[in-house]
This record gives structure tokens, C-alpha cells and sequence, in this order.
């Protein structure tokens, strides 16, 4: 999509930012962060009281009075605001030179985890820069990184493999996107994997404008 794209708050609410971070797996903010050197785990009560029982080092009897205290594990939330990483990504998507999404691969089977990435271009690599500081803690709440390449940010899933060729070199994403709109605003593919079990191979859209005019061009492969 070309951008920029506006506040995305005003279309699509105040929490407009947890919609890309939902698509990461970085909204299960009940995982706990342990001491250094130990290691995490959920918010799972009975998880907890197996990991406690299993680490007596955790507690330490040094209260005086016969009593026990425990080490502090500290809720990831505290440590990590995922208000002010989900604002940070919303303010980016609007703001944006152009926004890509790729999904591609498969799913992560234990924690169904999508295999996408969003790249952001931003008006420099100055800004590309300070927005990948602003989106490293995305890192401690999901398996997501982020990258930035020049003026680009991208954010790639855990299960995102990526490919080994361009599409542009693919016979069936030039057939699909053929005489589609010149200056497009937005361009879709769809195909490969996620077009099987059916007739269509592939789907190809582009959408501009032509004056006053919206213009949509749609390509199905069939067979």
C-alpha cells in the first residue's frame, strides 16, 4: 500500500496499533519474566506452583521471625509496555511511505503463530533507525525481530521463513498482476499455497485512482 495511510485511529479505533501486534503473537502479556539466569515461564497458576516447587533457591529464609520470603518475579507487563509499542506501530503504518504484508510459509503448529512480515518505509533512514529502537521490546514480548535495512523497518513472525526467489521472477505472479492499474495505491497477490484445492491458481489486484475515479483491476489464473 502506499502511504501515507493517516491516523489508522480514527478508521479503525484507539487500539488500532494491537491489530499488527496480534498478528506477531505479542498479546499474551501473562508471561512472567524470571530472576536472571532463570527461566520464564506463563502465568499458568499450575505452571507456577510446579516451577516454585522445583526452584527452592527461590526462597530464602532471612526474615528473622521464622518465616519465608520469596524472590520477586516480575510480570512482564511491568517491564515491557505493550501500550506504548502497539501506539508506536500505529503512528508507523500511518505515517509510512509504503506498507508491505507478506504472509508466506506455514504456521507454527504448537503456538499457531502466522508466518508474516510487515515492512515499513519510512521517510529516511534516520527515522527507519529510531523506529526499530522504538519496536526492539517487541522482541521480549513475542518471537518477532526487528530489522531496519536503510530506510526500511521490517518486522518478521517467528514461523516466517521468507523465500529463496523474487516474485517478480515467478511466471505466475506476472500472469496474475498483468495490466493491472499503472500507479497503483494498492497491490495484492495472492497464490502459491494459499490458493490450493480449487481452480484458481492465483489472484492478482491493483487499485488506483483515475481523477475522480476509483479504479480496481482484478486477475484471477484459472487451471
Amino acid at each position: 500500500m502506499a502511504g501515507p495511510l493517516g491516523d489508522l485511529r480514527a478508521a479503525l479505533g484507539p487500539n488500532a496499533g494491537y491489530l499488527p501486534l496480534s498478528l506477531f503473537g505479542a498479546l499474551d502479556f501473562r508471561s512472567l519474566a524470571a530472576p536472571e539466569g532463570m527461566q520464564a515461564f506463563t502465568g499458568d497458576p499450575n505452571e507456577i506452583e510446579k516451577y516454585l516447587q522445583e526452584h527452592p533457591e527461590l526462597f530464602e529464609n532471612d526474615n528473622g521471625d521464622g518465616t519465608f520470603s520469596i524472590r520477586t518475579i516480575v510480570p512482564l507487563g511491568s517491564v515491557v509496555d505493550p501500550d506504548a509499542i502497539a501506539t508506536t506501530l500505529t503512528s508507523a503504518l500511518g505515517s509510512a511511505k509504503t506498507v508491505s504484508f507478506t504472509v508466506a510459509g506455514k504456521a507454527d503448529e504448537a503456538s499457531m503463530e502466522l508466518p508474516v512480515q510487515l515492512d515499513l518505509r519510512m521517510a529516511d533512514a534516520a527515522a527507519a533507525k529510531q523506529l526499530a529502537q522504538s519496536l526492539a521490546d517487541l522482541a521480549k514480548i513475542s518471537k518477532a525481530k526487528v530489522e531496519q535495512h536503510e530506510d526500511h523497518v521490517v518486522l518478521r513472525s517467528g514461523a516466517y521463513a521468507g523465500g529463496a526467489s523474487h516474485l517478480a521472477d515467478s511466471a505466475l505472479f506476472r500472469r496474475a498482476m498483468a495490466g493491472g492499474v499503472a500507479h497503483p495505491g494498492v497491490a495484492v497477490y495472492v497464490g502459491g499455497g494459499a490458493m490450493a484445492g480449487g481452480p484458481v491458481q492465483a489472484v492478482g489486484v491493483t487499485a488506483g485512482r483515475d481523477g475522480a475515479d476509483a479504479v480496481l483491476h482484478a486477475r484471477f489464473v484459472i487451471g
